[in-house]
């Protein structure tokens, strides 16, 4: 409820220290990752970086990833590239996600890097999957295209769970590229 009212350009440094980290290091695990040297003073510095996409954060937060249009998302490209490549500049390539994910619900997807790996094996060369940014964006497209090819399946689970059908998606990506790491 308190990233739902706090508006992009007014989250400061204790708001990251509040439900961003929290996400982050307790229901993320990433504190391993946050503690590194590298990242010292990536709450000011997160802060800094939404702030300054506030606006554009603000216009994604009202976005669906499920009910835009190929065309629409293809017209924001430039604005999802940019935002997750600075915030990933911060906190790397999960938390940006995360963090995304955390302000914007329903319009950006997250991913870790067995999900990279998994759905970057199944995809192959065809769109490059990476953790900079054009990587994400692809990603993005991807996570569209199967909300959009498996509707019939997703409806209904969001009907009898309650979740987000990105929600769902994550929870599915998750557990393929986490079951499919075990067999190996």
């Amino acid at each position: 409820e308190d990233v739902k009212k706090t508006k992009p350009n007014k989250m400061d440094e204790d708001f990251v220290k509040g439900p961003v980290r929290l996400l982050l290091i307790n229901w993320g695990t990433m504190g391993w990752v946050l503690n590194r040297t590298r990242y010292n003073g990536w709450c000011k510095n997160l802060s800094e970086a939404l702030r300054n996409n506030g606006q554009p954060l603000e216009r994604f937060r009202e976005m669906s990833l499920e009910l835009e249009e190929s065309e629409d998302l293809k017209m924001s490209e430039n604005g999802i590239k940019s935002i997750y490549g600075s915030i990933r500049k911060v906190i790397g390539p999960t938390s940006a996600s995360k963090t995304l994910h955390l302000i914007c619900p329903n319009f950006f997807p997250m991913w870790d890097d067995n999900i990279r790996k998994e759905i970057g094996r199944e995809m192959g060369k065809r769109s490059g999957l990476n953790c900079e940014a054009d990587g994400y964006y692809s990603f993005m497209k991807e996570v569209k295209d199967f909300l959009h090819n498996y509707e019939d399946v997703l409806a209904p689970l969001q009907a009898d769970i309650g979740k987000p059908k990105l929600r769902l998606i994550d929870e599915y990506l998750w557990s393929v590229a986490n079951s499919s790491k075990k067999r190996k």
